[in-house]
């Protein structure tokens, strides 16, 4: 037979090593999971895993960049484990089983057309196993749920209860242990008598309340007991999530809607802004809800904007934001005073994309965004001309992992430049604007990922115009030391890869971690591993480096900017 297992969710931060499974138990901080249902009493387990029992759904969430959530259960040999999870807001799953030394005995990604995670294992000797659950990406996060099912294991059955009996000194007592009570006698006892103590339909001990016993008893008490006060209201379920993990996900040009249920609460959303980026503003319209303030952050919580009311808007709330490509912008709305509850609405503008492979203007040399950037090489020296007032100029080139780049401008006609490097997702990573006594600019910085960089040239008054020259310097691409697939158990896990049987022949090998993991691409050649996408490849442009060297299921990977299914074996 069959037996439904769901696994009680702890937030465990775990690593693997030579040492096996480590872990500690945290109380919901950043890197760490998070619990969603009620845990399962169970004696603790040694790694910190929970113990679970047959019939408890679990549901449990990821924050980004966190450690993956590990549970713990007991099989015994020939038996057959078959886990598999399901998507909540978290998109992409992926799930790991080990022993308890840390050896992975199975790995899934992806199974049928869904991004959610399957595992069957035949179990070979009585033990202990371990399931991870983690998000495909370090850039994801989300909720999730997991059901293990045992096929093989026989229930214990249920002890026989025990036969109800009188108890009581006045034998007003039915109940299936030996009851004691004080010895007073009330005319109503006597209706007990001759009344029948057995088992009732709730499966309690208790009298049958059949119409001879209700008329005894009507002449002692003729008053019927009043309804029992029911309390309070119970709260409305809570329709957005209350931190930045947990946002729901929206998108520009749409309205929509949400409720600050109680007090003190609050309703995270979270939207992607693009391959273009631009200016975005973001409105709250009042419904039942009199009065809102509106938070903008990055994906990290960095505050960007805030805002509680605005001109012409009443006590509604409006915020401007300035975004980066593919940068993701989380929004919090709240009630003014923490008394305040209702139903409001949240849009986002929808700005005019730009052309996706814009041309400079004619008289403007380089493009005046990310989008259209110019493409330079290490080495190489550009002419620049700051054509008009507030004219910036964008240029892009590769850059190793780990390597040192110096980044120069020499001034021509343009009396005083400034310079800004930032990576593919917006990241500042230098800036400068005179260097040397002098007024031209350079920054120097070592990068700790591969991938492309973004350079911006400006004129340092709003009014200046004129010409100079860009310079980079530094070692070309070169690859970084990595584990291979034909490591020992030990090497790999020192790399941080997973070791174990993989693919449809099971072999044994090492998958591999990359350096690059979650830098945006649009092409494999721009990656160590894969540069893969969401979705199926319909209208992807660019995707992120895979975490992995190698992974196995279907997933959508990145050719020269086109999106297309691929499944590994």
């Amino acid at each position: 037979m069959k037996k439904h297992v769901s696994i009680g969710v702890i937030a465990l931060a775990a690593s693997f090593g030579a040492g096996g499974l480590s872990g500690c138990v945290g109380g919901g901080q950043d890197g760490e999971a998070e619990t969603l249902n009620q845990q399962v009493e169970a004696e603790p387990d040694p790694h910190g895993a929970t113990l679970v029992e047959p019939g408890v759904e679990a549901r449990g969430a990821v924050r980004r960049g966190g450690a993956p959530a590990l549970f713990a259960i007991d099989v015994a040999a020939g038996e057959e484990l078959v886990a598999v999870t399901s998507l909540g807001t978290l998109r992409d799953t992926t799930l790991t089983l080990t022993n308890a030394d840390g050896r992975t005995l199975a790995f899934n990604d992806d199974f049928g057309r869904s991004y959610a995670s399957r595992i069957e294992w035949d179990v070979r000797a009585d033990g202990r196993v371990y399931l991870q659950v983690g998000a495909f990406s370090r850039r994801q996060a989300g909720s999730f749920g997991i059901t293990v099912t045992i096929a093989g294991r026989v229930p214990t059955p249920d002890p026989e209860p025990a036969q109800c009996r009188r108890g009581g000194c006045s034998g007003q007592v039915c109940a299936d242990h030996n009851a004691i009570s004080t010895c007073e006698m009330r005319p109503e006892y006597m209706c007990y008598r001759g009344a029948d103590c057995a088992r009732q339909a709730d499966g309690e001990c208790g009298w049958t309340m059949d119409d001879e016993l209700r008329e005894c008893l009507a002449q002692f008490d003729p008053e019927p007991d009043p309804e029992p006060d029911p309390g309070p209201d119970p709260l409305p379920a809570d329709d957005h999530g209350d931190d930045l993990a947990s946002a729901t996900e929206i998108e520009a040009g749409a309205r929509s809607t949400g409720i600050i249920e109680e007090g003190g609460d609050q309703d995270w959303f979270v939207f992607n802004v693009g391959p273009f980026g631009g200016r975005f503003t973001i409105t709250t319209d009042l419904d039942t809800l009199t009065d809102t303030r509106l938070l903008a952050t990055d994906d990290g919580g960095r505050q960007l904007a805030e805002n509680d009311d605005y001109r012409g808007g009443g006590y509604a709330s409006q915020v401007a934001v300035l975004a980066h490509p593919f940068q993701r912008i989380g929004l919090r709305v709240t009630g003014y005073s923490g008394q305040l509850t209702g139903s409001y609405g949240i849009t986002i503008s929808a700005p005019v994309a730009p052309d996706p492979d814009p041309d400079p203007e004619p008289n403007d040399d380089h493009a005046d965004s990310p989008a259209g950037a110019t493409a330079i090489n290490i080495g190489d020296t550009v002419n620049g001309d700051i054509e008009e007032g507030r004219d910036v100029d964008w240029f892009t080139f590769p850059a190793g992992f780990g390597a040192e780049y110096v980044i120069t401008t020499e001034l021509g006609t343009l009396a005083d430049t400034t310079l800004l490097v930032t990576d593919t997702a917006g990241r500042r990573l230098a800036d400068n604007d005179d260097y040397n006594g002098s007024y031209a600019s350079q920054v120097t910085l070592v990068t700790d990922a591969e991938g492309r960089l973004l350079v911006k040239v400006a004129a340092y008054g709003r009014r200046q115009t004129g010409t100079y020259t860009l310079k980079v310097q530094g070692p070309p691409v070169r690859p970084v030391p990595m584990c291979t697939r034909d490591a020992g158990e030990a090497e790999c896990a020192a790399y941080g890869g997973r070791f174990g049987r993989f693919g449809l022949l099971g072999q044994v090998q090492c998958i591999c971690p990359t350096h690059d993991g979650g830098q945006r691409c649009t092409t494999g050649d721009e990656c160590q591993g894969a540069c893969v996408c969401d979705g199926f490849g319909r209208d992807t442009r660019e995707g992120e480096c895979s975490p992995w060297v190698v992974d196995f299921g279907c997933y959508c990977t990145m050719h020269n900017g086109r999106g297309a299914t691929l499944c590994v074996d």
